[in-house]
């Protein structure tokens, strides 16, 4: 079971997507923007996703974030999905 949801999330996250491309996904941006202002991340909403690489229990995301409704501003933070719903922001991408 586990592999399927890393495959379902790989195979949202392979390309990048612009905000239009996302609203069926809202539920998915508005949550990953809520886990990244809980790392201190200023992150209205999530703008572009893009799959950087995979492991064992997660996917290694590149993400933008931008307001509602706009483009995506500031630099990309790497972000970690995990197969049980969680996120965590790469460390590295906080300095």
């Amino acid at each position: 079971m586990r592999r399927i949801v890393l495959c379902f999330m790989a195979a949202l996250a392979s390309v990048p997507a612009d905000a239009g491309d996302l609203d069926l996904m809202f539920g998915l941006r508005s949550t990953m923007a809520s886990a990244m202002r809980d790392h201190g991340l200023d992150c209205p909403d999530v703008r572009q996703i893009v799959e950087l690489g995979t492991r064992e229990d997660a996917i290694l995301l590149e993400v933008r974030c931008g307001p509602l409704g706009g483009p995506a501003f500031g630099r990309a933070v790497r972000v970690f999905a995990y197969v049980d719903g969680d996120y965590s922001v790469e460390s590295s991408s906080l300095r």
